[in-house]
């Protein structure tokens, strides 16, 4: 289907599922630049004569649109002219067998006007993922300062991570600074796309993969914004590593304690994702330990910086009625209303590092918000800024290392280890030993 020159990005097509025997739908964008959309989820279609509704969402008023749609041999073309914002209903039609197709789009007869920010199908009833990949492109790139990627190598490149999961994103973007972060945030959210803020993907179980936009930190939001060491602590963007952090603070004798395996990739914002711990955990701690405050773009792209807070400054941010003071009020219900069962099911363990903090949540006087975007995987709000706990360097070091002929001896001497206070306790198999010895490079 052609609108000028431009074939239309769209293709929705509704198939047998092999495995189950269930219609689902299957999105696939076919390289517009205008109104493309991908990704439709797999929704369950019991009656192959359901509803097929197309429709637009304008976000300019006074514009007139061209809008076309097909589905099988129905072909509709046309102009709208749009008075408001509005979500317009421009199609239905009968769903007539399992491997019907809908295709579809729009685009402005005037070049100064974005296209419909989004073009939404719902099928008998139910509405599938959508997002206007070309719209939603266009209007990153108008806002943001640092680089917008949706190009088929850089979904690639960003599809995998440490986990055995790949998924293709929406597109990336790495941003300048924390206000492109917090624009990115709330064109997403108008557009109905999701967000993914990623660390240095060495998530194990798939947190930093997604159908979504993917925002990279790494390569602008990298530095050391402040150093206090006389009260130990630190501002940091989210993109620099754990190492590159270390690095700056062992002048003053200091250091980040959180101390993963892969500290030399892991960024002090995916640290704050997943509530990164390390072998020293024994003695310092899990991330939540150490995040004094956080700057953060919640999700419509609002800016908030989440910090301890009591008295007369916790009741004016309750009584606000933004979306700040929204959350306040309702974690501290939800936190509130849940006790019981907090008190009774969160496990009572040093590396309990999984789900929301609620239980941060539960002591009277101060409040500390950034303790539920720590762990939360960047599902609540995406950090721009954080204000870390710093801890003096060690002025010795000493290792024991101590042998066991089973690993069920080796797990009770870790008990009466403990009692000793050790910085670190780690366990070496005789796998591990001996496929090092097999090793050439040890």
């Amino acid at each position: 289907m052609q609108i000028g020159s431009c074939e239309l990005g769209v293709e929705a097509i509704v198939q047998q599922d092999p495995e189950t025997g269930r219609p689902q739908v299957r999105g696939e964008s076919v390289g517009c630049q205008l109104a493309v959309v991908s990704g439709l989820a797999a929704t369950d279609i019991t009656d192959t004569g359901a509803t097929v509704t197309v429709s637009l969402d304008y976000d300019t008023a006074a514009a007139e649109y061209h809008y076309a749609v097909e589905y099988g041999s129905t072909r509709i073309v046309g102009n709208r002219t749009v008075t408001e914002k509005e979500s317009a209903h421009d199609y239905s039609g009968q769903l007539q067998s399992a491997t019907s197709s809908v295709r579809g789009g729009a685009t402005s007869l005037n070049n100064t006007v974005a296209p419909p920010h989004s073009v939404r199908y719902s099928i008998g009833g139910k509405e599938t993922m959508t997002t206007a990949t070309g719209a939603l492109e266009a209007e990153l790139r108008r806002r943001i300062q640092g680089e917008v990627r949706f190009d088929a190598y850089s979904k690639a490149m960003y599809s995998t991570d440490a986990s055995i999961y790949r998924m293709e994103p929406v597109g990336v973007v790495i941003p300048r600074n924390a206000d492109d972060a917090a624009a990115v945030v709330e064109i997403c959210h108008r557009s109905g796309t999701a967000v993914l803020p990623r660390g240095g993907g060495t998530g194990l179980a798939g947190q930093t993969v997604n159908h979504a936009v993917v925002m990279d930190f790494s390569k602008y939001m990298h530095g050391v914004v402040e150093v206090n060491a006389e009260e130990r602590w630190a501002r940091a963007q989210p993109g620099i590593t754990l190492d590159e952090l270390n690095h700056h603070l062992r002048p003053h004798g200091l250091h980040f304690p959180p101390d993963p395996t892969t500290s030399n990739r892991a960024t002090v914002g995916g640290a704050i994702g997943n509530n990164s711990c390390g072998s020293h955990s024994v003695l310092y701690g899990k991330t939540s330990d150490h995040v004094k405050e956080v700057s953060v773009a919640l999700s419509d792209g609002t800016p908030a910086i989440l910090g301890p807070l009591t008295g007369k400054a916790l009741e004016d941010k309750l009584k606000d009625e933004g979306l700040e003071g929204r959350i306040y009020d309702g974690v501290r219900r939800i936190a509130g209303e849940q006790r019981d069962e907090i008190e009774r099911r969160f496990p009572k363990i040093m590396r309990r590092v999984s789900g929301y903090n609620l239980d941060m949540m539960l002591g009277e006087g101060e409040v500390n918000m950034a303790g539920m975007i720590v762990g939360s995987e960047g599902t609540l709000a995406t950090v721009t800024e954080a204000k870390l706990n710093l801890e003096p360097l060690p002025s010795m070091k000493a290792v024991a290392v101590l042998h066991f002929r089973s690993l069920i001896e080796a797990m009770e001497g870790t008990l009466a280890t403990l009692e000793h206070d050790p910085s670190a306790v780690e366990l070496v198999d005789s796998m591990l030993l001996q496929r090092t010895r097999e090793s050439a490079s040890f």
